[in-house]
C-alpha cells in the first residue's frame, strides 16, 4: 500500500522508498477506498458543529464508527502524523451535559478514542471527497460516498436518524 503524505507530495511505500508527485491527484487515487466514509463522516461532524456551536469536539467522531469503514490503528497514525486529524479520549459520564474529554497518547488509541479534522484535514478531506467521481476511474459505489452527496442528508450513511447518533 502507498499513501501520500499530501503537504510534502511524497509517497511512501513499506520498504521506506519516497517518490515526489507531481500531480497532486495522485494522493487522492492511492489511498484505499475506506479512507472515503471515514472521512465523509468526520466531514459531517465538521459540518454539524459549524451549522451549531462552533466545537468540533462537541461532533467527534467514534473510534468505533471510523473502525466501522474499515479503518486500521495504522490509518490512525498515519492521519495523525499527517496532521489531519487530533484525538482524545472520551471521558463523559451519563450524567454530564455536553461532552468531556481527555488528551491520550500521541500514537495511542484507547476504547473510547475520538477524533476531530483539524484545518488541513478539513481542506484536504473536501478535496479528497470532492475529487472522487470527477473523471477518475472510481466504480459507482465508490461515488455514493462522495461528501458531496452526503452534505444534506439527514441520516448517518444508513446507521439511521442523527437524533439515534448523538
Amino acid at each position: 500500500m502507498a499513501v501520500c503524505v499530501s503537504p510534502e507530495e511524497v509517497t511512501w511505500n513499506f520498504t521506506g522508498v519516497g517518490k515526489v508527485h507531481s500531480n497532486r491527484d495522485t494522493c487522492y487515487e492511492i489511498l484505499p477506498a475506506r479512507f472515503r466514509p471515514a472521512l465523509a463522516s468526520m466531514l459531517e461532524a465538521v459540518d454539524y458543529a459549524e451549522l451549531t456551536s462552533g466545537n468540533y469536539w462537541e461532533f467527534a467522531v467514534e473510534l468505533e464508527r471510523l473502525t466501522s469503514f474499515g479503518l486500521t490503528l495504522n490509518d490512525f497514525r498515519w492521519l495523525v502524523r499527517s496532521h489531519y486529524v487530533e484525538h482524545q479520549c472520551e471521558v463523559t459520564l451519563e450524567r454530564d451535559d455536553g461532552r468531556a474529554f481527555r488528551p491520550s497518547g500521541d500514537l495511542t488509541f484507547p476504547e473510547r478514542t475520538c477524533f476531530i479534522l483539524t484545518k488541513s484535514g478539513i481542506d484536504f478531506s473536501r478535496l479528497y471527497c470532492s475529487t472522487l467521481g470527477n473523471g477518475s476511474n472510481h466504480t459507482n459505489h465508490d461515488r455514493e460516498w462522495r461528501y458531496s452527496d452526503r452534505v444534506n442528508e439527514r441520516h448517518s450513511f444508513g446507521i439511521g436518524s442523527i437524533g439515534e447518533r448523538w
